[in-house]
């Protein structure tokens, strides 16, 4: 599985069965209820009420859903593209779950598959003709599953690695666990200096002004970015 693969999955329980259901107004076809975002090597970034954006692992999710999970990747999508998405993608990390469905869009909250819309238009990448992403529901992705014109089905692709590959499952793990621990301290350190520079901008507003233009460079040369940062300078 790739950066920017979406995922499709149908949970065991009775609320999952009735998501499924009620999209089939949006879809005839939809099969699942809930969607998640591939980061790369078995990582993936969701959004869940009792959890909000957080990340999973790819085996243990399988442990969670019914066995017919989908995997759709988009067309023309160039490699170069994967990293922006990736990094997209950990900008979300640790928001809140945003339970008004289609009612209002929040720059602090989401839910699963308008994470996946957040992501791509972080990334500056247009899908499901760019409507708005706490509009967009599993049974639009569903849809596109079907479909196959802008987005392709790669789900036999990736049962396939994953069969095949079954011997690395603990690489693969150490590389998540690696990688969660590594953005919990980015994320953990980076609070920590904005509480230092807040305090500093308090204490000394001269000082602040003439350190403002190094942080900013700063900033703007980090990579990996987090939502509660934005304008922290």
């Amino acid at each position: 599985m790739q950066s920017g693969d979406v995922m499709l999955v149908r949970g065991e329980g009775i609320i999952s069965a009735g998501l499924q259901a009620i999209q089939q107004v949006i879809h005839l076809g939809t099969k699942s209820s809930h969607v998640l975002f591939c980061l790369g090597d078995g990582c993936f970034i969701h959004a869940t009420g009792d959890g909000g954006v957080h990340l999973k692992f790819v085996l243990d999710e399988f442990n969670e859903v019914k066995g017919d999970w989908r995997v759709i990747r988009l067309k023309h999508l160039p490699a170069s593209k994967r990293d922006t998405l990736a990094l997209a993608g950990f900008y979300f990390l640790d928001q809140a779950y945003n339970h008004k469905f289609f009612v209002s869009g929040s720059p602090h909250k989401a839910f699963c598959s308008e994470l996946i819309g957040e992501i791509f238009k972080r990334a500056n990448i247009p899908i499901m003709g760019n409507k708005l992403p706490h509009m967009l529901t599993p049974a639009h992705f569903d849809r596109e599953a079907d479909k196959q014109v802008m987005w392709k089905d790669v789900t036999d692709e990736c049962k396939e690695y994953l069969s095949s590959h079954s011997h690395l499952e603990d690489d693969h793990r150490l590389v998540f666990d690696t990688l969660v621990k590594s953005l919990h301290r980015n994320k953990f350190l980076g609070e920590r200096k904005a509480e230092v520079w807040d305090f500093i901008k308090a204490l000394d507003p001269v000082m602040y002004s003439k350190l403002k233009p190094v942080l900013d460079e700063v900033s703007r040369k980090t990579r990996v970015k987090f939502w509660n940062k934005e304008g922290s300078n």
